[in-house]
């Protein structure tokens, strides 16, 4: 008995109390501690929330470690697979979307009942996402986790979701921003939906749909027309993400904006290239 408090102690302090960057002797530790982690540990209840974050984010990513097919741990996964509820949220303002409280090697980690949920298969990411929508109002680790999970399940389902419930209002401004970053992020994004993504009521969720696509822009071959979409936008921030982050062969653009602040950046931007070329 003691020794099993040991083993847990041990596990819990090292995936549980490990928050910045691993250094090098550590780092080679994890890499050896959860490929062998079914070999060290026979039922992983006692296991720390953030541990099993951790670690149920690997065995989900591994599945050939096949800890689905013993029975404790089965068990345990099926069991954090259940918390999945909006009713949990609401009894307890749950810890689910504050993933600052959950890093492992200075990256944040999704809450755990999620990768769980990822190795059980017993809830659809399409029910998951439309249950917990509400509370999705910050691009959050885990709140991108169940996004991506369900556009890989279903990419016509997530897009529907999206015209519907977010194009079409239904959702409040923050909840759509979360959606248009995981939209763009997916490779999906059309002309039309960009078009849309400029025309939103909130500057700040065209702001997140537009800043996710500048940094997926290697997944569009058409990338050029989506940025388009966004250069007559009638928010001051959105104009200026754009000043600063769209190709410099669009930034024209910019230079009659109505948007001060944008255009200035813009045109800094433009008056330096050129200065560059000349130079050369």
């Amino acid at each position: 008995m003691q020794s099993k408090k040991l083993l847990f102690r041990g596990l819990n302090d090292f995936f549980g109390g490990r928050g910045d960057k691993l250094s090098d002797d550590d780092l080679v530790l994890s890499k050896s501690l959860l490929p062998n982690i079914l070999k060290i540990l026979n039922d992983p209840c006692d296991l720390s929330t953030l541990s099993k974050s951790v670690i149920y984010g690997y065995i989900s990513n591994n599945n050939e470690i096949g800890a689905y097919n013993l029975p404790l741990w089965k068990k345990d996964i099926d069991s954090c697979s259940e918390l999945i509820s909006s009713q949990n949220i609401r009894a307890s303002h749950w810890d689910l979307f504050y993933d600052h409280r959950r890093r492992f090697n200075g990256v944040s980690q999704p809450h755990h009942s999620f990768p769980a949920n990822k190795i059980s298969g017993l809830r659809s990411w399409s029910s998951i996402g439309m249950e917990l929508a509400l509370s999705m109002q910050h691009p959050t680790t885990t709140s991108s986790y169940i996004l991506s999970e369900w556009i890989i399940e279903s990419e016509d389902g997530f897009v529907d979701h999206v015209e519907s419930e977010c194009f079409g209002k239904k959702y409040q401004h923050k909840v759509r921003g979360v959606f248009y970053k995981a939209l763009s992020s997916s490779g999906l994004l059309t002309k039309k939906q960009a078009r849309k993504m400029r025309s939103e009521a909130s500057s700040a969720a065209s702001l997140m749909g537009l800043n996710s696509l500048m940094e997926n822009k290697d997944l569009y071959d058409n990338y050029d027309e989506l940025i388009t979409q966004f250069m007559d936008t009638r928010y001051e921030d959105v104009a200026h993400s754009l000043a600063r982050s769209a190709p410099i062969h669009m930034v024209s653009y910019l230079l009659g904006s109505e948007h001060y602040w944008a255009k200035s950046v813009a045109e800094k931007r433009f008056n330096e290239y050129y200065k560059s070329k000349e130079d050369e």
